[in-house]
């Protein structure tokens, strides 16, 4: 998943932001990323409530809900309805499951957040101003690109439309996501692996040079990229 979220970054910056607010409270495991639209009516939401909100899932990659609705048919974990890999609105970027719904609900329907109802109390859907349909597809498109990359022989089409030929490609991926060279940043000549690899075990990943300086503590100045390094002239941040 993290690799599948690097890969669309990289096709279409912007597709979806970080959502961080010190008032969500969430596991590691959840994708705290969404359209900008509604990452901005969330937190309007979240100053009108005044309380913390609990996270339950947010951005799905693919990936995830293909074991999602794997589990959901065969009765597994309790999970009560799920969409098919492909129409999910948490592969929009546009989708949250929450704790305490009750509570949340007339904060969110009023912002433009669309509730599932009593099938699937936790769930809403981001429908208000400025949504984009279609960021599901470009993650699938993500996902078939980094298997051909790493399966030559057995290509996929690159539409963004799911079908048997990419479920199969799913099922027989590695779920710790496939060997990729490493990426190596330099400043001021001085190699940074083992602030990545820190970086890289809070359980985050390297979505963009931008993210790892902020948490590195510089900032960028100039960078360029070859095809073995990121080299970056920086000076460093004071707190």
């Amino acid at each position: 998943s993290d690799q599948i979220i690097d890969r669309l970054l990289t096709n279409h910056p912007g597709a979806v932001v970080v959502a961080s607010d010190s008032r969500l409270w969430y596991e590691p495991r959840v994708n705290m990323v969404l359209q900008d639209c509604a990452a901005d009516s969330l937190f309007d939401a979240l100053d009108a409530g005044k309380r913390e909100m609990e996270i339950i899932s947010a951005y799905r990659t693919v990936a995830q809900q293909v074991m999602l609705y794997r589990w959901y048919r065969e009765g597994r974990c309790g999970i009560t309805l799920a969409s098919q890999p492909g129409d999910s609105n948490h592969e929009d970027g546009a989708a949250l499951d929450i704790g305490d719904t009750d509570y949340w609900r007339p904060y969110l329907t009023a912002r433009g957040w669309n509730w599932q109802g009593s099938n699937d109390p936790a769930h809403y859907s981001y429908r208000g101003s400025g949504f984009q349909n279609g960021v599901g597809s470009w993650g699938l498109g993500a996902f078939q690109q980094l298997w051909n990359e790493n399966n030559p022989n057995e290509l996929l089409s690159v539409d963004g439309a799911y079908g048997p030929a990419t479920e199969a490609a799913l099922l027989a991926s590695p779920a710790e996501g496939w060997q990729m060279d490493p990426i190596r940043i330099f400043v001021n000549g001085t190699e940074q692996t083992e602030v990545i690899r820190a970086w890289l075990n809070k359980g985050t990943s390297v979505m963009s040079v931008a993210d790892w300086c902020r948490y590195a503590g510089y900032a960028p100045a100039v960078w360029e990229n070859d095809e073995n390094a990121v080299y970056l002239s920086t000076e460093k941040v004071q707190d």
